[in-house]
Order: structure tokens, then C-alpha cells, then sequence
């Protein structure tokens, strides 16, 4: 591979994570191939039953979470693994060994008594499980668990309706650990099957180059546009969130190379940074793939996820229209010249086709098996399989040279798939645990009435109630996790209120995601802030004003169906279109503060952004208000701006 292709996809989050040497490498590259492999062979010859592929999924996966993790963030890097995770880890090894040698009590009689073995192994697993994912995610879960835990046990002591009859320590821990609406329940099941072939997937991709391609494919579309370094990080972080799933993965990865391009071509440092963090956490929107999101999502709602794919693909056509436009009138404003003309070193009136194609057959593979009636699991193996043999194909000159070079790339296709499996498990593990306790003590249930009363009074108050929710509780967590909790607290609630699962789903996901970007906890736009070296205030805010119309969309798609290609006539879904593209372009020219030369006064920017929510609405009469106010400063702004034109040239 040539040095200019190398991305560095092996570089993690923003957490500090042990520096194994020696003995322990070789420990967690094991372990990281024997996970691999256990999930090729179930996804090719046949999953085990399923409390024994879930129990040897979390095993492996807790014990590289545990050999990776420290304690501590600030601590110094370590290069071994203390004594107390090797006692952590073989706890682990020994809980979920136990799950499969009593699998059989599990299935025929999951509440017979816990002996005092399996107490203390499932305490000690509940508890790890949740340590778990405080190392990899932050402590959030770990609070909700603990208070929900007390809830399931002191509900006798709770006030009006979230009063209950409290459940003995030994319910709560047997639902827990040895039945299937605890640990072993579905999220899990999602992680053990098709997340972990999407995992792979994904990371035979991202370990074979295509990080560096998606920058050249952006590269090549925005050569002659106007600003177009800033067009380049919109584009190529759009098509690699879409497969690493990762907001904070996707600022880390494309960010080193889009962020000072950006600030080379005369952006100023927290405009940069904002665009990357929007344009990577938007990534995850985008279809056929969206991170993890659609997997998950499929399996909750019992919707085919052809149908959740196509349903997400105007929003996510609307999201990047909203930050498109805004950069691109952020450029004019700042009289920033296209790619092409600002590097001329770089060269970008050439793109290898080869690679693109290597890159994209893989997907349309996937894409094809899944529409001939494939599972979304063995679709995956199969564009893992072309993904590989295509790599192989292309690079057979080096290979057939010099086998080493096809080690390495094994290698790090097995590193780089390993480390997104044990973090989607350190997540969805903890999720399940929130998810048992929720299901135990009827909590969602009673939080579903609340929202649903209020519903009934006002649906736009409960809709905006539920999104500030889903905003609090992503607070800190990727997007897996973060759409996990909330879709297991709010679902309910927003189907009660009328919605069909599709749409409800979308809804509570899009601000699963958006919560990476929006403050206080903000994890895109501090990753981005660092990386541009700006102040992480203007970068959040910056970047919550330049995804301002992301923030509209979903209650858009709620009130016009259409917009989710799932009822209504083409003509409706046309209409409705245009309609939310002209809002669109009227909040970015509010927001950014230019048409057709720069508005100074603020009054009527507020005009522009309120003229541009309007169109958000299903009401064809208030449409037309806010496109007669639209087209009137429009008009406005363009005879001013042909008049100096005119004195100019005159």
C-alpha cells in the first residue's frame, strides 16, 4: 500500500487506551482473532443456540474491553494489564461459561433459585458489564443503572405512579442473569449476529484504504467549487460515517486530513471544526448502511431494514442540503477559492476508478443479497467475501512478492473489527441491563402515560418534550448506545401518540445522534475543537447553528410522511420536498447571515430563520406565508445586489 493511501483507522477515540507490549499483545490479538473468527464460522455454518452465542460473544468481547480499558482515563498509558482486570477477566470467562452450562435450566425454567455460585457470578458479571462500559462510554449508564436498581428495589418507597411493589434481590438478579430479558436479552442478540458481521464489514473496508478513497472521491466532485476543502469534509465524512457508525471515529479519522485543509483554505479554526464534527455525525443518516442505526433499529420495530433504509433517505438528503448550502455561503462570504486553485500540488483532476469500484461492489453485494431475501447477517458475509477477494485481486503483484503484506492486512482487519465489537458490546451489554430493569419495574410504561397525557393536549409539546430527552439522554454516549436507551424509553411513548414505528423510530434516532454535537456534552465537537484547535465553545455552537435545519427535519418527516417515501403520492413527496428544501436554504442564509452579499442587519436574519421554519410545516397556507416572505427578501437582497453591480461596472 503506498504511503498516501495509509489512514490512520487504528488511532481510537478520545479515550486513552493501554499501549499492550510483549506477552499482552499477543494475549489481545488472540483473543481479537479468535472473535473474528467465532463470527465468521456462526455467520457461514450456523449460529449456536442463542444464550450460548451470546454468553462467548460477550466473553471474548468484555475481555479485550477489560485488556484495553484502564481504570482510570488520566492515568499514564500502560503497556500490561494489571492484576485486578486478569481477575476481572477471568470472572468474566467464568460467569458466561456457567450461562452455558446451565443453558438448558435458562430455556425450561429461567426463575428456579440462583445457587450461591450463581449469585455471586451474576452480581459480579452485572456489575463488570457496567464497569465495562463506563471505561469505553463514560459513567452514564452506570448512573442509570444504579438508580434504576434502586427503583426496582425501594419502588414501595416512590411517589403517585412510579410507585411499585419493589422486587427482592434475588428477582431482580435472576431476571438479570438468568433469563432472556436481562443480560442474554435482544440487544444483545443484535450485537452477537448482525452487528458483529457489520463490524467486519466495516472494518475490512476502513482496514483496506477506503478512508483515503472517500477523500478522493470528495476531492474530485468539489475540485471546482467554491470553498471546497470545507465540501471535501462534508462529503468524505458523510460516506465514512456511514460505515464506521462512529461520530467521534469519523471527526478522528477524516478530521486529521479535513481540518487543516479547511484552515489553509482561510476558514476560520472553530468554523472548520464545527463542519467536520456535523458533517461525521451526520454520517451515521445516511443509507443504505447508517452506522449500526438501521441494523438495530430493524431488529426493534420488526421492520424489514430495506424499508427503514429507504424511509431515511430523503432526511438524510435534507440534513446535508442544510449544511451544504451553509458552508457554501460561508465561503462566498469569506471569499474562499475552490480546492484546485487553493493546493495546486495536490492533484485532483485524476481519480483511480479501480479503487472506487473496489470499494462500492462490495455494498451493492450487500444491497443486492439483502433485496433477493438474504438475512441482513449472511448479506454481510457475502460482501465481506467480495470486499477481501476484490483487495486481493488488486493487490496480487505485492502479494504474490510478499505474503507478509497479506498478514498485516489480516492483521489489521482483525484489530480494527475487534475494537468496534467490543465497543458496540461494552454498550448494547449495559443497554441491556437498563433495558431488563425498565421491563421489570413497568418504569417506561409510566414514563410513556406522561408524554402520551401530554400528547393529547399538544403533539408538537410532546414531540419537542421527547426530543430534549433524547438529547439529555445521549449526553456523552455513541449513537448506538445512546439510540438504544432512548428508543427503550421513549418508543413506546411516541407510537401511543399515533406514530408508526418507522417514523417514531427515526425521530427518537436522528437525536440520538444529534446529541453528539449539541452542548454541554457535546463528544464530535470537542474531538473536532482539539483536532482545529479552537475554542470548543464557538466550535459547539457553531456547529448546532450549521445543523439547524437537522433539527427541523425529523419533526418535518413526522408531520409530511411523504418526506419518509412510505405514503402519499410522488407529487405530494415532490412538493413537500421543494418546500422543506426552500425553508432549508432560507435558515442557512439566516444563519449564516448572507444573500447575495452579507446581512448586517439581524432583524431580518431572525426573518430569514423564521420564513425558512415555516416551511417545515404541513400547512400549505402557512407554506405559502413563509415562501411570500422568502421570495421578498429574496428579490430584495438580488436587485440591491445588481445595483452595485451596476455602479461598479458603470
Amino acid at each position: 500500500m503506498k504511503n498516501k493511501e495509509k489512514i490512520n483507522i487504528e488511532e481510537k477515540d478520545s479515550d486513552r487506551i493501554r499501549d499492550l507490549k510483549g506477552i499482552w499483545k499477543t494475549l489481545v490479538v488472540v483473543v481479537s482473532i479468535s472473535l473474528i473468527s467465532f463470527h465468521l464460522y456462526t455467520a457461514i455454518f450456523g449460529l449456536f443456540p442463542n444464550v450460548i452465542q451470546r454468553s462467548l460473544h460477550l466473553m471474548l468481547s468484555l475481555t479485550l474491553c477489560f485488556a484495553y480499558f484502564p481504570l482510570k482515563k488520566q492515568q499514564k498509558i500502560q503497556s500490561y494489564i494489571p492484576f485486578y482486570d486478569l481477575m476481572f477477566i477471568l470472572i468474566i470467562t467464568i460467569s458466561c461459561i456457567y450461562i452455558i452450562l446451565v443453558y438448558d435450566e435458562i430455556m425450561f425454567n429461567p426463575m428456579r433459585n440462583l445457587s450461591k455460585i450463581g449469585l455471586f457470578l451474576g452480581v459480579a458479571l452485572v456489575i463488570l458489564i457496567l464497569e465495562a462500559g463506563r471505561r469505553s462510554a463514560g459513567i452514564i449508564f452506570s448512573f442509570i443503572a444504579a438508580f434504576l436498581l434502586i427503583y426496582a428495589y425501594y419502588g414501595l418507597y416512590f411517589p403517585g405512579i412510579w410507585k411499585h411493589k419493589g422486587f427482592s434481590f434475588f428477582v431482580i438478579l435472576q431476571t438479570l442473569y438468568h433469563t432472556t430479558n436481562g443480560i442474554w436479552g435482544l440487544l444483545l442478540d443484535i450485537s452477537a449476529t448482525i452487528l458483529a458481521v457489520f463490524a467486519i464489514f466495516g472494518g475490512i473496508l476502513l482496514a483496506t484504504g477506503s478512508g483515503y478513497t472517500f477523500i478522493e472521491v470528495a476531492k474530485f466532485m468539489t475540485k471546482r467549487s467554491i470553498g471546497g476543502s470545507a465540501k471535501v469534509a462534508i462529503i468524505s465524512s458523510s460516506l465514512f460515517g456511514m460505515v464506521s457508525g462512529s461520530a467521534i471515529a469519523n471527526v478522528v479519522t477524516t478530521g486529521n486530513f479535513t481540518i487543516p485543509a479547511m484552515k489553509a483554505s482561510g476558514y476560520k479554526n472553530y468554523f472548520a471544526g464545527a463542519v467536520e464534527a456535523v458533517a461525521s455525525t451526520g454520517g451515521q443518516l445516511v443509507p443504505p448502511i447508517m452506522g449500526a442505526g438501521a441494523f438495530i433499529m430493524a431488529e426493534i420495530t420488526g421492520v424489514p431494514y430495506l424499508h427503514i433504509a429507504k424511509a431515511a433517505i430523503i432526511p438524510a438528503l435534507l440534513y446535508y442540503i442544510g449544511l451544504y448550502w451553509s458552508v457554501h455561503l460561508e465561503a462566498i462570504k469569506q471569499n474562499i477559492t475552490p480546492t484546485s486553485e487553493n493546493n495546486k500540488s495536490n492533484n485532483v483532476n485524476h481519480i483511480n476508478f479501480i479503487k472506487i469500484i473496489i470499494l462500492i461492489i462490495p455494498i451493492i453485494i450487500f444491497l443486492f443479497f439483502l433485496i433477493s431475501g438474504y438475512t441482513p447477517m449472511k448479506s454481510g458475509v457475502w460482501g465481506i467475501i467480495v470486499a477481501f477477494f476484490l483487495y486481493l485481486f488488486y493487490n496480487w503483484k505485492i502479494i504474490s512478492h510478499d505474503i507478509r503484506f497479506l498478514l498485516k492486512v489480516i492483521y489489521k482487519i482483525c484489530m480494527t473489527s475487534a475494537d468496534t465489537i467490543m465497543r458496540i458490546v461494552a454498550l448494547l451489554a449495559s443497554a441491556q441491563i437498563i433495558i431488563g430493569l425498565i421491563s421489570l419495574t413497568g418504569i417506561g410504561v409510566k414514563f410513556s402515560d406522561v408524554i402520551v397525557s401530554l400528547g393529547k393536549e399538544n403533539l408538537f409539546l410532546s414531540l419537542l418534550l421527547s426530543a430534549i430527552i433524547c438529547l439529555i439522554l445521549g449526553m456523552g454516549l455513541p449513537t448506538t448506545g445512546a439510540y438504544v436507551l432512548a428508543a427503550s424509553v421513549l418508543g413506546p411513548a411516541v407510537i401511543r401518540l399515533g406514530m408508526p414505528p418507522v417514523p417514531a423510530h427515526l425521530f427518537i434516532f436522528y437525536f440520538s445522534v444529534l446529541s453528539t454535537i449539541t452542548p454541554p456534552v457535546c463528544a464530535a465537537s470537542l474531538l473536532a475543537s482539539g483536532l482545529a484547535k479552537s475554542s470548543w465553545v464557538k466550535t459547539a455552537f457553531t456547529g448546532v447553528g450549521l445543523a439547524f435545519p437537522g433539527f427541523l427535519v425529523p419533526f418535518a418527516f413526522i408531520y409530511k410522511p411523504a418526506l419518509l417515501l412510505t405514503g402519499g403520492s410522488i407529487l405530494t413527496t415532490i412538493l413537500f420536498l421543494i418546500m422543506t428544501i426552500i425553508g432549508i436554504i432560507s435558515l442557512g442564509s439566516g444563519i449564516v447571515g448572507y444573500l447575495f452579499g452579507s446581512i448586517q442587519n439581524i432583524i431580518l436574519r431572525i426573518i430569514l430563520i423564521m420564513a425558512g421554519s415555516l416551511m417545515f410545516i404541513p400547512k400549505i397556507s402557512i407554506n405559502i406565508i413563509g415562501l411570500i416572505i422568502i421570495i421578498f427578501i429574496f428579490s430584495l437582497k438580488y436587485l440591491k445586489y445588481k445595483n452595485i453591480k451596476i455602479k461598479q461596472y458603470s
